[in-house]
């Protein structure tokens, strides 16, 4: 994403909206009065912020796709840890950049509700307390506020795994 010596390489993605909506934000105007955006603001959020901290910048959207690169490898590497060992779970993380990753590196709702998605399984993987139920709640609305239909689904699979899981253990209805 960057050719030496940091110069960012444009790849013409569809997180142009996204920018386009954040830099409007940044000048004043607000999502939904003053322009409309079919998806929830979760984006255009994360670029303003990042607009707030580095001003406006083109390579912004670059360092974005190296930061859900590194989020999307790591978190592969801590879910295949519970389920493989060390070495094929770091495999993992890197089959994941080098072959998907790198064929869509666009840094828009997709992928980030895709990383929120992925961070609440790892969340309750290993098991479930009330504490990490709660953390994986608020992933989903997290993940619904990048995108709606990703976040209620999530929300849902949870919700009927911890059901199946409280039938299979014979617990009273209350537990679950």
């Amino acid at each position: 994403v960057f050719a030496l010596p940091f110069l960012p390489i444009d790849y013409n993605h569809d997180s142009i909206i996204f920018l386009t909506d954040a830099k409007r934000m940044f000048e004043g105007q607000a999502i939904y009065r003053d322009f409309f955006e079919f998806v929830t603001p979760g984006t255009p959020l994360v670029y303003l912020l990042l607009f707030k901290i580095f001003g406006l910048r083109l390579w912004i959207p670059n360092l974005v796709i190296v930061l859900l690169g590194l989020g999307f490898a790591c978190l592969s590497i801590v879910i295949g840890k519970k389920v493989m060992n060390s070495g094929t779970a770091i495999l993992s993380g890197a089959i994941f950049l080098v072959r998907v990753y790198k064929c869509y590196p666009d840094p828009t709702h997709h992928w980030f509700s895709a990383l929120t998605a992925a961070a609440t399984l790892a969340v309750l993987m290993e098991r479930r307390t009330s504490a990490r139920i709660v953390t994986a709640g608020f992933l989903c609305g997290l993940t619904a506020f990048f995108t709606q239909s990703r976040g209620f689904m999530v929300a849902l699979g949870i919700g009927v795994f911890l059901w199946w899981e409280c039938r299979q253990r014979q617990e009273d209805w209350r537990r679950w």
